[in-house]
């Protein structure tokens, strides 16, 4: 039988088979007066007065108010007075209030504030962009409320919630409690990408039929946990939510794709004290000939430096600066080559595929060793050497074809083997 190359390459523009990753994200609007928001908190032991009731018709209001928390990173980007502002914002989404008193604030920073709420708790996934009422007289405002519109009504957010949360309670059941938080943010990582697609239909129904509700589901922790579908909101807000669970400090951060100007979000996650850069949506692999649980990790714990590269982070939200590099995923897990070795290759991925991984990945210190490779393993096609050498030690691989992605802009070279 003929052997056979499948050739998928992902430029810097992380372009993957003519599909560019940030062309997944298309016409995801990050502006803070349109930003889709996200669903109910979890891990706050609030109290609830059975004898009061909201006229938004939630009927135990908590006596217990959150307030604003420097962990919440967004909320750490405040001033004082609109530290206060916040916490309206954030006890009014949770108590299902009609409005929020905002008089002497700016229309902008009023959204602006509002939005920080919303990027620090994807909890809170149905609020939408809502409107504001100035009251005047005798030429002058006198006060001014924030009206806020529920995406759905309270009751389907109730029920929509207990959807959320038996299936994230679910989830969290697999992981060991015990397990490092590197172990646990893999965990995560992988999970989200292996049961999620990206809704790449979204925007079509939206054009045909006007259905916004498309959009919020896919944009929100609904979206990934209930649906199966998102867009790259709902990907990083879904990581942000089990991360939190998991008492991983975890933030949303957004802005476009290098390449193009299209909108994208991705996280920042912090592990032993430092910050790293996480992008899920460009962790799954948006192609019909990818295995369903294929998993990428090029931009899995990386840098600032390695961020801007592919990313333009929205100024307006001021993202921490990413440094260390003990957690970038190529590097911890010993699969970062400084020289090129058909050996080093074949050690590497007979590690994967011994463990019934569906991908080997290497990353590669130079754009020198890099090419080395690709000369060797795949125009020379000692691949196929160290394919069946893998074969004989017992682990049921196919030797006559794979296919393989290359990332030149981060020297990644990924090969998919087919198992038996």
């Amino acid at each position: 039988m003929a052997k056979s190359r499948t050739i998928k390459t992902i430029l810097c523009t992380a372009a993957i088979i003519g599909m560019s990753f940030a062309a997944s994200c298309d016409r995801v609007h990050f502006s803070y007066k349109t930003e889709l928001p996200h669903q109910s908190a979890p891990g706050y032991a609030a109290q609830y007065s059975a004898d009061d009731k909201s006229p938004a018709g939630f009927q135990n209001k908590r006596i217990i108010n959150i307030s604003c928390d420097e962990k919440r990173y967004h909320c750490g980007l405040l001033d004082a007075s609109e530290r206060i502002l916040y916490d309206s914002f954030l006890n009014a989404f949770l108590d299902f209030e009609e409005s929020v008193n905002v008089h002497g604030f700016e229309n902008d920073r009023i959204y602006y504030v509002r939005s920080c709420v919303l990027r620090d708790f994807p909890e809170i996934w149905y609020i939408g962009n809502g409107s504001i009422t100035e009251y005047h007289k005798n030429g002058s405002v006198i006060d001014k409320e924030y009206v806020i519109e529920y995406l759905y009504g309270i009751e389907d957010i109730r029920n929509m919630q207990k959807e959320i949360e038996a299936n994230v309670d679910r989830i969290l059941e697999s992981v060991d409690p015990e397990a490092a938080d590197y172990e646990k943010l893999v965990f995560v990582y992988e999970t989200i990408i292996k049961n999620t697609s990206y809704d790449q239909t979204v925007y079509e129904i939206v054009e045909s039929d006007g259905d916004d509700s498309a959009v919020t589901d896919s944009a929100s922790v609904y979206g990934v946990f209930v649906k199966g579908k998102a867009i790259c909101e709902g990907y990083s807000k879904a990581a942000q939510y089990l991360l939190g669970r998991l008492g991983i400090e975890c933030g949303f951060a957004s802005g476009t794709a290098k390449k193009d100007g299209v909108a994208h979000a991705w996280n920042f996650v912090t592990l032993d004290g430092e910050p790293y850069f996480l992008d899920l949506t460009w962790g799954d692999p948006v192609c019909p000939d990818f295995p369903g649980s294929a998993v990428l990790y090029d931009y899995f714990c990386i840098t600032t430096e390695q961020l801007l590269n592919t990313h333009v982070p929205d100024p307006a939200y001021p993202l921490p600066n990413c440094t260390a590099k003990r957690y970038e995923y190529f590097a911890y897990n010993e699969l970062l080559l400084k020289e090129y070795s058909l050996q080093a290759v074949f050690d590497i991925l007979k590690k994967a595929f011994a463990l019934n991984k569906e991908s080997a990945c290497v990353k590669f210190a130079d754009d020198k060793e890099l090419y080395k490779a690709i000369k060797d393993l795949i125009e020379n096609e000692a691949i196929f050497s160290l394919l069946q050498r893998i074969k004989e030690e017992g682990i049921k691989i196919d030797t006559g074809s794979y296919f393989y992605t290359l990332d030149d802009c981060n020297r990644i070279l990924t090969i998919y083997p087919k198992f038996f």
